[in-house]
């Protein structure tokens, strides 16, 4: 496993740790509490993706060592393309919801909708980037002889 793929499943497991924990912390406070500043699914879900951006210094390039070859560029271009339209996916699915739930007009009432909007979407970003790494990786290593 190289370094690229811990750190995918690094993120991956602190995506979903962060979704589940917002998701109980939804079921104990009632939905009105969530909403109202300052949110308590901010404290959990912001401090999540700081740590997930720090993945990279978590785990260190060892020296003299490549990491990152033609193969590793590709699938990370591709995981990136594919985390990419995923978060613009959840952006408008998302709004979509957000409207049908609360209404055009009073979305604008909650201050804390966009930041959680986008704080989720971000979440789904990471979690399909990674998603799309793993599959990659396991799926190349079939041809490979080592």
């Amino acid at each position: 496993m190289n370094r690229w793929q811990k750190i995918a499943w690094f993120n991956l497991i602190v995506v979903i740790l962060c979704f589940i924990a917002c998701f109980i912390l939804t079921i104990v406070l009632q939905f009105r509490r969530i909403l109202t500043p300052p949110t308590p699914l901010s404290l959990i879900i912001i401090p999540s993706l700081v740590v997930v951006a720090i993945s990279k210094l978590i785990f260190r390039k060892r020296s003299k060592r490549v990491d990152f070859d033609e193969r590793d560029r590709q699938i990370h271009k591709k995981s990136h393309y594919v985390g990419l339209w995923s978060f613009v996916l959840a952006i408008v699915v998302e709004n979509v919801i957000c409207v049908l739930l609360i209404g055009p007009r009073r979305a604008l009432d909650y201050p804390l909708v966009l930041l959680l909007i986008v704080c989720i979407a971000g979440g789904i970003w990471i979690m399909m980037e990674c998603i799309a790494t793993l599959v990659q990786y396991s799926r190349d290593a079939i041809g490979e002889k080592s």
